[in-house]
Order: C-alpha cells, then sequence, then structure tokens
C-alpha cells in the first residue's frame, strides 16, 4: 500500500503505511529504504540518510539503498561521497544500470568530465541500447567536442525509438542551427518540437533566432513575442537581447 501511495505522490499516506510495516518487523529494509526516499523527495537529507544507513546496518549490500545514499549525496554537492557509493553498487552488480546512469549523470552534468561520462553511459547502452535519456545526453556531450556527425546520430537513434520526443528534435535543431549553420533543417526540427508540444517555450526563441540568421526579421519578432507571451509576458534576458538586436533593424 506504501508504493501505491507513493506512486500517487501521496507521501504522507505513503509514509504512514511504510510505519505501520515497520511495527510488524522493525528490519524490514525495503520499508525503510522507502521512507529514506520519500524524505529525500521532501529535501529533508538528514533524516533521509538516517534511514539509509538504518538499511544498512541490517544488510550493508543492499544495493537500492547504496545508490540512493549515492545520489543523496550527489543533491547535496558531495560528489566524491556519491562516487564512493555507486562505485560500491557496481562492486556488487556490475550491470545495475540505474547506478551507471546515475554515474554518468555524475560526471556530465556536475563534473563536466565527457570521458568518464561516455564510459558510464556506453556500459548503459550495453544493457538497454534504446534507452533515449542516454542517447540524448551522449549526443549533447559529443556535440559539445564538436563530433557532430556522431551526435547527430544520437539524436537520430533517440527518433527511431521515440519519434515524438522533443528534446531529441530540440537538440537537432541546435546542432543544425548553431554548429551546422543549416537553418532549413533547423527550422524542421523546431517546428516538429512545437507538434510534440506547443509549449515548449526555448524552440519558440531558437525559430526566432534562426529567422533572424536568415534576415528574416518579421518571422523573427513573431517568434520572440510567442516566446514571452509563454514565459508570461516576462522579457528574461533572452527576451531583452533578442528584442534590442530587433529594434536595431526597426523590427
Amino acid at each position: 500500500m506504501g508504493n501505491l501511495f507513493a506512486d500517487q505522490n501521496d507521501l504522507k499516506k505513503a509514509e504512514e503505511y511504510y510505519n505501520r510495516a515497520l511495527t510488524i518487523d522493525q528490519k524490514n529494509t525495503d520499508a525503510l529504504n522507502n521512507l529514506g526516499f520519500i524524505f529525500e523527495l521532501q529535501k529533508d537529507y538528514k533524516k533521509a540518510q538516517e534511514y539509509y544507513e538504518k538499511v544498512l546496518e541490517i544488510d550493508p549490500k543492499f544495493i537500492m539503498t547504496l545508490n540512493n545514499l549515492g545520489k543523496l549525496f550527489e543533491l547535496q554537492k558531495d560528489f566524491k561521497k556519491a562516487e564512493e557509493y555507486y562505485q560500491k553498487v557496481l562492486k556488487i552488480d556490475p550491470k545495475f544500470i540505474t547506478t551507471l546512469n546515475n554515474l554518468g549523470d555524475l560526471f556530465y552534468i556536475d563534473k563536466q568530465d565527457f570521458k568518464k561520462a561516455q564510459k558510464y553511459y556506453k556500459r548503459s547502452l550495453e544493457i538497454d541500447p534504446n534507452n533515449t535519456i542516454i542517447h540524448n545526453n551522449l549526443g549533447y556531450i559529443f556535440q559539445s567536442q564538436r563530433k557532430y556527425k556522431i551526435a547527430e546520430n544520437h539524436y537520430k537513434k533517440v527518433l527511431e525509438i521515440d519519434p515524438n520526443n522533443a528534446d531529441a528534435c530540440n537538440n537537432l535543431g541546435d546542432l543544425y542551427l548553431y554548429d551546422k549553420n543549416n537553418f532549413k533543417e533547423a527550422k524542421i526540427y523546431y517546428k516538429k518540437v512545437l507538434e510534440i508540444d506547443p509549449k515548449y517555450n526555448i524552440a519558440y526563441y531558437s525559430l526566432g533566432y534562426t529567422f533572424f540568421m536568415e534576415k528574416n526579421y518579421q518571422q523573427a519578432r513573431r517568434y520572440i513575442e510567442y516566446y514571452k507571451h509563454l514565459e508570461g509576458g516576462n522579457e528574461d534576458d533572452n527576451y531583452k537581447s533578442f528584442d534590442k538586436i530587433l529594434r536595431l533593424k526597426n523590427f
């Protein structure tokens, strides 16, 4: 029952049922781990850690808790501790895909160590070759390294698996716009993003910028105003800088 309420995001009810389970069995590692995760979601990291450590006192090789502790330390920017716990998982199960993904994210997002990120993402793809998130992340890494063809292949692989993946379409749009100066292809992919998700706001901005690069200032103004509208009428830094340039062009 606790898992049911957790899936429904009713964390209070979930906590109640997990605590009931502990009244029956104080060493119920699943209940203790799930309580830790509930407190992690609520950003009560101290309490989350207490529950996770209780699990490990009972079972030092409880793999999901070791992974969760790694994520907990990562959320608190203690990347050394995070990696330490993730590596403990892989010593027990080198193919535990959640941890492989987490290590990829740790090196990709937090440490900007793209070489190590690639290593863990590739290991994940050996287990789950159709993981669209990893293909998107690898695409971004290769794009940042100017390996544009490899990046393009990863983004297109995402679309083979999931033709309506807005992130992959947007990433392809960025690749064609900023790295290949292929404005025609960029527009195709940005427009596809908006067909999939009309509220994918950055695509309006990028379309506006693409039209600007083609010197179609009227269309550029049109899309930047869409962008502003979806931002609730707020003129953020993106809007202000673009607006200033268009005003210089009398648009």
